[in-house]
Parts: structure tokens; sequence; C-alpha cells
């Protein structure tokens, strides 16, 4: 199988996410309270550790692609 890569400005985008997650983490974060009360509900303690779990997966991700 023959997996294609970013190149152009898609490669460039998704590293400059991976280098700094945190304006995706934020608006993740932001959908979750808008949305779903048993998020909102979380104490900040757990909701901090959600934010740091969406900020590791989202820099895997964008290393990966």
């Amino acid at each position: 199988m023959h997996t294609p890569r970013l190149q152009g400005r898609l490669r460039d985008m998704a590293r400059a996410i991976a280098g700094d997650p945190g304006p995706i983490v934020a608006r993740i974060g932001r959908t979750l309270v808008e949305h779903d009360t048993s998020y909102a509900a979380l104490s900040p303690a757990v909701r901090q550790d959600v934010r740091e779990f969406l900020a590791f997966s989202a820099g895997v991700w964008f290393r990966t692609i």
C-alpha cells in the first residue's frame, strides 16, 4: 500500500499545528463545553487532563500526517 505524503501548503499547515496544537485544543474544549453538559460539569482538574490528552493527540496526529 502506498501512502501519499503531504506537500506544499498543506504540509506546512500540518507542521505548524503539530508544533502548536493549542488553538485546535481550545476550539475542541469550547465545543465540548457548549454541546456536552456532562463535560461542562467535570472538575477543572479533569478538564485539564482532557486538554492535555487532546494536545498530545493532536500533536501526534499532525506529525503523523
